[in-house]
């Protein structure tokens, strides 16, 4: 976490925007999803995505699409093991 240097007071964090994150999936399918923190969905994307291109080029242009929408959607917030949602009220498990 970054500190202020006049005060040292501590800063939030900024989360990745989803407009960048798009244009790195539209770039390389996946790539947004990485540049989100979701790695494991960023490969996961760049696999399916060049197997359909290598398929056929219409569900490869597809699932790139699919990708960069996906990408650019606002990030879920973080789950634990058992699937609740950390830091919320309503935990649905």
């Amino acid at each position: 976490m970054k500190t202020c240097p006049s005060c040292g007071e501590s800063l939030p964090a900024r989360s990745p925007s989803p407009v960048v994150a798009a244009v790195l999936s539209f770039l390389i399918p996946g790539l947004g999803q990485m540049y989100r923190g979701d790695v494991a969905t960023g490969f996961g994307w760049l696999i399916v995505t060049v197997v359909g291109y290598v398929l056929l080029i219409v569900p490869g242009l597809v699932l790139h699409i699919w990708c960069i929408v996906s990408a650019a959607r606002p990030a879920r917030p973080p789950q634990t093991r058992t699937g609740r949602t950390v830091g919320s009220v309503a935990l649905g498990g």
